[in-house]
């Protein structure tokens, strides 16, 4: 029946003490288990409240009972009338913000630990190839420990390169972020890869991720006493996550895999053509997963009422050619393909919008380090040798680029990935071809010796030379060039990259998109956090297609404070009579803030006050 009940939010933390007073009375009561002896058979279960059939609610603790989940169940954990207003804004921006949406949304993260002879490298490994085989227009990122340098302290290892990794995928967004290793209430991994302090380091306010947390007590969310690091994701202010599906007591690597496994199926599950809400994705986990009591640990932290930011329509490459007439795309091969946009089957010929295409060349192979256990190995689409946009009218589009010099010879398969979103920012759609030729050389390139065209700005493109910044700002690059930028990584010598103060170096090509239907032309912004007061240089090199190198470099200075500065404030002509120009710099690029003027009137000096509605300013001029 269509008005039965179908999904119930739990709206409070949960707590495993019901005879300790609390100053708390906001508690909603959790399942608690019998056990309390042996870890692994403990837990705390939001379930119970879904099962709604006849005969349900004795609930044993066996390996034979298998009562389902009726209904999605979700639970905010929120301990004071500020966290709930912290979630409840991200749920709604989540829901309704038109600056939130891009590809982030098709990207999918996969994180593991290392030792345990590679069982977990294993499983996320598998759980992404599922996905690239059967849904590859959705793009996998794999953050696997032992790929990065570790460190040996006194009281053990860390990794400060994967904790990086880690933060990189997150500020650029990640639909899903899922984790498979060992944890607790407060960490990933005995490296500490991350922990509440890291997770104070985000900067992701318009793409919040699900996370997936296969691992133990991670979102423990009934002790009154503390917080776990779970529930701090989700009720962080602005960043963190929009939900998880994480435990709240020890569990087992098999039970982690089958419900994560689980999952997946029930997310790519589209009855009636249509991604499923994210409660009965849940409910369809835990159904599907039944082991006993295994699984009653995993909680979903969110609302179950909310759906996912997965693009509902398709984006479809019909024809993909080279001028000089060639199925394979090479070195140097002028590229231009053509594709549409789908709903069902059938065109959407009042979408008109942005596409953004990616070509990837082969599939790069790559083995883990060895820490602990034998090297592993996988691959991944890591190197993009193409991105820009196009314009979709009618629901078609054209793009057309030239290939690097860069890509790797040997001809195998490579793979497009698109998103698109429609002019109003209200409908996306994704789309992927996987059976392209790519590899070689055009037999006779045209060659093109001129060097390309870069222009750097602090903030935006409104900076001046030497002018302020705060401590977190961005680096704006403009960049033109007649064959197109070069953004392969095979050749460590020819990448993008941008130089702080000529020493610490920085690889950029991640962040290069060209411009909608202009290969020519694109641009990038590159985040930059935690800078020290005074003066500073960046300088960036990149390399067109042809390998012919472009530099430019700009000075810039930090303030003192975060907090608002203004400097080099005039007006002109002054005095005036009808009208005046006004220009001041300040260091809070991109904010939104009120401008207040005051203007003193002669022969009297009568004060008027002009002020503006909250705009987004800019850098220079105003």
């Amino acid at each position: 029946m269509e008005d039965s009940l179908k999904h119930v939010l739990l709206f409070g933390s949960g707590s495993y003490d019901y005879h300790t007073p609390t100053n708390n009375s906001n508690y909603v009561p959790v399942y608690e288990s019998r056990n309390s002896l042996s870890p692994l058979s403990t837990f705390a279960s939001d379930d119970y409240y879904s099962l709604l059939e006849d005969n349900e609610g004795l609930w044993e603790e066996i390996f034979s009972e298998n009562s389902t989940l009726d209904i999605g169940i979700g639970r905010l954990p929120i301990k004071s009338v500020e966290e709930a207003g912290i979630v409840v804004d991200k749920i709604i921006q989540y829901d309704l913000e038109k600056k939130a949406v891009g590809s982030w949304r098709k990207k999918i993260l996969f994180v593991a630990d290392d030792g345990d002879f590679n069982v977990h490298n294993s499983q996320a490994n598998q759980l992404a190839s599922e996905i690239d085989i059967f849904h590859p227009q959705f793009d996998t990122r794999k953050i696997y420990l032992d790929a990065f340098p570790q460190e040996t302290k006194s009281f053990g290892q860390l990794s400060p390169e994967t904790t990086k990794a880690l933060k990189k995928e997150i500020d650029k967004g990640v639909l899903i972020a899922n984790f498979t290793g060992h944890g607790s209430e407060h960490v990933w991994m005995q490296e500490l890869v991350l922990d509440e302090e890291t997770v104070d380091d985000w900067r992701n306010s318009l793409n919040h991720p699900l996370f997936i947390t296969a691992t133990c007590e991670f979102g423990r969310h009934d002790d009154p006493n503390q917080n776990s690091t779970g529930t701090a994701i989700l009720t962080q202010t602005k960043n963190g996550a929009i939900g998880l599906v994480t435990s709240s007591r020890p569990v087992s690597s098999a039970t982690n895999f089958n419900l994560n496994r689980a999952f997946y199926e029930s997310l790519f599950d589209r009855p009636n053509g249509k991604h499923k809400d994210l409660g009965t994705i849940f409910r369809d986990t835990k159904n599907n997963s039944i082991n006993g009591i295994s699984n009653r640990n995993f909680s979903l932290l969110g609302d179950p009422s909310m759906h996912l930011a997965l693009p509902e329509i398709e984006v479809v490459i019909e024809d993909i050619s080279t001028e000089s007439g060639s199925d394979t795309l090479k070195a140097f091969s002028k590229v231009i393909a053509i594709g549409s946009i789908l709903e069902n089957g059938n065109m959407v010929t009042s979408y008109n919008g942005v596409v953004e295409l990616t070509l990837y060349d082969k599939e790069k192979s790559t083995q883990t380090l060895g820490d602990e256990n034998p090297p592993f190995n996988y691959t991944e689409w890591s190197n993009a040798v193409f991105r820009g946009q196009a314009k979709i009218q009618n629901g078609n589009f054209q793009i057309e680029f030239i290939l690097p010099e860069d890509i790797i010879p040997i001809v195998g398969n490579g793979k497009i990935s698109a998103y698109a979103i429609d002019e109003n920012g209200d409908n996306d759609a994704t789309g992927s071809v996987e059976n392209i030729l790519v590899g070689g050389v055009e037999a006779m390139p045209e060659i093109e010796t001129n060097v390309p065209s870069i222009e750097l700005f602090m903030g935006d493109d409104t900076f001046i030379e030497g002018g302020i910044v705060s401590s977190t700002t961005q680096l704006v690059a403009h960049f033109e060039d007649e064959s197109g930028m070069n953004i392969a990584s095979t050749n460590a010598l020819n990448q993008m990259t941008l130089i702080l103060d000529d020493t610490l170096t920085f690889t950029i090509n991640d962040y290069y998109v060209a411009e909608a239907d202009n290969f020519r032309k694109g641009e990038l912004t590159y985040p930059l956090e935690n800078l020290e007061p005074g003066m500073h240089t960046i300088t960036v090199n990149a390399w067109d297609v042809y390998n012919n190198q472009g530099t430019a470099r700009i000075q810039f200075q930090v303030s003192d404070s975060d907090g608002l500065q203004i400097e080099n404030f005039i007006n002109y002509p002054n005095p005036f009579s009808t009208s005046t120009t006004v220009e001041f710099q300040h260091n809070r690029a991109g904010d939104d803030l009120d401008v207040m003027l005051t203007f003193s009137i002669l022969p009297d000096k009568q004060r008027v006050n002009i002020s503006s509605q909250s705009y987004q300013v800019h850098t220079g001029s105003h």
